[in-house]
């Protein structure tokens, strides 16, 4: 497990005492919390995702998956995938004539599909590069090294999926198009808080400013060269 502040590994995250009874362990480099969302609810987690917390990711992604009574959240993620291939064929029936649901439903599952896993690969080749030293070394204009020990915390691809579609809240706002007029001013600002909570992500694993930016932005060109293709 690591400290969500700094980075730094620590042994464990809390210690109970009894059932319910639990003291959060202070990291002994930055002498804070090392995971202060161990007592958080899930709502508060997600709040502080829109809020754009470095610190929120590093505990999904390395230490959510060790803790004993670590709330589940497979389900909302899943209702978020369904929920944004939905949203995309409601835009694509709404503004593009002659468009079949089946055909709609193809061309949403693609792009959404073409986003996240794109997303997922430069997440993972994120971590492999900021915590190796031989990349890092080399493309140390993009990644700063992390005080970090991370060979024991690799994380699973379902988790850094789970990330990436946290990271992507956003999109669900579009919802207010089916009952406001479509504006597309708000829609911009929705790409751009987007794109600003997925470089939040990548600073928390330890990128710069710049790689972040560039990581964030190649998922969206990318499905979007799917959806002018389509």
């Amino acid at each position: 497990m690591i400290c969500v502040e700094c980075g730094a590994s620590v042994a464990h995250a809390y210690r109970e005492f009894s059932k319910g009874n639990i003291r959060l362990t202070k990291c002994s480099d930055c002498n804070l919390f090392a995971d202060k969302y161990v007592e958080y609810d899930f709502l508060l987690v997600l709040l502080d995702i829109i809020l754009h917390k470095p610190q929120v990711y590093r505990h999904l992604l390395f230490n959510r998956p060790y803790l004993k009574e670590s709330y589940s959240v497979k389900g909302f993620v899943f209702k978020l995938l369904v929920s944004f291939i939905v949203l995309d064929m409601f835009f694509m029936i709404t503004f593009k004539t002659n468009t079949s649901l089946l055909s709609s439903f193809r061309i949403a599952a693609l792009h959404n599909f073409t986003y996240f896993s794109l997303s997922s690969i430069m997440i993972l080749f994120a971590l492999k590069s900021v915590y190796n030293d031989t990349i890092s070394h080399q493309l140390n204009y993009f990644f700063h090294r992390s005080t970090t020990q991370l060979d024991s915390h690799k994380p699973r691809v379902g988790d850094v999926l789970m990330v990436v579609v946290l990271s992507n809240f956003f999109k669900c706002f579009t919802l207010i198009f089916l009952i406001w007029p479509f504006e597309p001013a708000f829609l911009l600002i929705l790409v751009l808080l987007t794109l600003s909570s997925t470089s939040h992500a990548y600073q928390g694993f330890g990128c710069t400013f710049i790689f972040s930016l560039v990581s964030s932005l190649i998922p969206l060109l990318g499905s979007a060269f799917v959806l002018f293709l389509a």
